[in-house]
């Protein structure tokens, strides 16, 4: 997933991660935002 920290992705990211092994690419300019995804 490209971008699992942003607003769109995230929820989607989620949703998958419950089932699936869940990849991302993302530049985490964001405060805070890697820890999120992680």
């Amino acid at each position: 997933m490209t971008g699992p920290a942003g607003q769109i992705a995230f929820p989607i990211v989620r949703a998958l991660a419950a089932d699936n092994e869940v990849w991302g690419i993302a530049r985490f300019s964001g405060g805070g935002s890697r820890e999120r995804v992680e």
